[in-house]
């Protein structure tokens, strides 16, 4: 990934701008390749445009930009759910705001940006709060997915249900030990490890402290047991790979047939 973004780095005149996420581990390797006006973006300190009071809600995550120009300071709104979506939002505040759109015009192209089908989707039913991300998943995405559920305001419990990261060769078991880890430092109520890397995710998980772990060998048995489990109240995220179909577990809770 890297490599492919200095690439394009590479490709910008000296007369050209770069928008580049200033909190990527990578970034020093990208800044290297470019002579364009380089323009920072995240969460951190060191960025040009940076957030702050980042807050989750029921309907998305609100925060608060500091800009170098004070007409584009201040809260915003997103229909995504997430920290790392205010990352997205502020390159693309910098990036609007250098076309000349202006504050308003920014906000409504926000106000249109939808979640895409089983990436953080959201919907409540029967009193329970469903995340729905079971599209795709690696070691980041998971990362993220629990920490918006860490985030969420709930009066409830916060659920997970991890099903297995597809595609990954000799180094699937040990990365679904780290997703393991992350989950057991998520402060979470109860952990649901399903599939064929559940005994990988459930060991590291309870390494990392969090006793309160199920492993679940079939998406069929996770459907039964996550769904006696949970109450009103709660907040269950739901994250794979596409090829787990753990999907399933998420129309179980909203009370839809599911197909075989």
């Amino acid at each position: 990934m890297a490599e492919e973004e200095g690439a394009l780095a590479e490709s910008l005149p000296s007369a050209g701008r770069l928008f580049v996420n200033g909190d990527s581990p990578e970034l020093e390797r990208i800044l290297r390749r470019t002579v364009a006006l380089v323009i920072k973006a995240g969460l951190g300190p060191e960025n040009e445009w940076r957030a702050k009071n980042v807050k989750l809600c029921e309907d998305g995550t609100c925060f608060e930009a500091l800009t170098p120009d004070p007409a584009y300071s201040g809260e915003y709104r997103l229909k995504l759910l997430g920290r790392h979506q205010v990352a997205n939002a502020l390159l693309a505040l910098a990036a609007a705001a250098a076309a000349g759109l202006s504050r308003a015009q920014i906000q409504a192209g926000f106000d249109q940006c939808q979640p895409a089908k089983m990436r953080l989707q959201t919907w409540v039913a029967n009193g329970v709060r469903v995340l729905n991300d079971a599209y795709n998943a690696n070691a980041d995405s998971v990362l993220a997915g629990l920490e918006t559920l860490r985030d969420f305001p709930t009066q409830g419990r916060r659920i997970a249900v991890l099903g297995e990261m597809a595609e990954l060769g000799e180094h699937s078991r040990a990365a679904h030990r780290e997703i393991g880890r992350y989950a057991g430092a998520m402060n979470l109520e109860r952990l649901f490890a399903v599939g064929p890397m559940a005994g990988a995710i459930a060991e590291a998980a309870r390494e990392s402290g969090l006793e309160a772990v199920s492993e679940i060998s079939t998406v069929e048995e996770a459907v039964g047991t996550v769904r006696g489990f949970v109450r009103s109240g709660d907040v269950v995220l739901v994250k794979a790979s596409r090829a787990a179909r753990l999907e399933r577990v998420a129309d179980a809770l909203r009370g839809e047939e599911l197909k075989s």
